[in-house]
């Protein structure tokens, strides 16, 4: 897992989702590969943190494959293209992510 912020190395998470939010046509997890997750802090839980998936967002339900260096977003929900590298991806996000803050 990376991250900042609220999600730091060396903390236990552990990651919920329902079977129901994802159609069983859909890509699955496979272990071992990379994928950008929207997760959800939903608050600790003793010595854990639980995250819950955010299945929500489009037809993708919460599962963004990284492959070769490229976000594959098959639906295009962030507007950046359906594949683009990861570099360019985290730059442009991180820039849309100013624009709200700043409400531009």
């Amino acid at each position: 897992m990376k991250g900042v912020g609220k999600f730091q190395a060396g903390k236990t998470y552990k990651c919920s989702w329902g079977s129901s939010w994802r159609d069983d046509s859909e890509e699955e997890f496979i272990i071992g590969q990379t994928y950008l997750l929207p997760l959800e802090l939903r608050g600790p839980s003793g010595n854990e943190n639980i995250l819950t998936l955010i299945p929500y967002l489009d037809d993708n339900h919460g599962l963004y494959k990284v492959q070769d260096g490229k976000l594959i977003d098959k639906y295009n929900f962030f507007s950046f293209g359906s594949i683009i590298s990861w570099d360019e991806f985290v730059l442009l996000f991180n820039k849309k992510v100013e624009q709200i803050k700043n409400e531009e």
